[in-house]
């Protein structure tokens, strides 16, 4: 198994902000929730953390934006489907590395799991 990894040609990449447009996902998502949101456009993504949300609020619209048709559309980045197509094409296959607001005992790993790999697939094919 360790040899036939080896000769693998093999890339392990972060998804959210290299491979998808995480932010704009969340940004249409929360556009279109219950919670409290006070933009009307795409913000950087730290102007989220600054809203006054308690860390169980935090945690709740994270696993429902993760559990969303939202979060299996989030946009691939314009960059991203240009360098994984050439990348493809010379024969590389990925690993995406993704944490998906793990560790929550009311998260549906399965949802999310599948939530994640219909999005890369829908822009990317099976090149994980």
């Amino acid at each position: 198994m360790v040899s036939k990894i080896n000769k693998s040609k093999i890339i392990l990449t972060d998804v959210d902000e290299v491979l998808l447009d995480f932010t704009a996902g969340y940004h249409e998502f929360m556009i279109n929730s219950d919670f409290h949101y006070p933009f009307s456009e795409k913000q950087e993504w730290r102007a989220y953390h600054d809203l006054g949300w308690s860390e169980e609020e935090k945690v709740k619209i994270m696993m429902d934006f993760a559990h969303s048709d939202y979060f299996k559309s989030i946009p691939a980045k314009e960059c991203a489907l240009s360098v994984i197509e050439d990348l493809k094409s010379d024969g590389w296959r990925f690993v995406a590395i993704t944490s998906c607001l793990t560790g929550s005992e009311d998260q549906c790993y399965q949802t999310t799991h599948t939530n994640r790999m219909d999005n890369l697939e829908r822009f990317f094919g099976n090149v994980f």
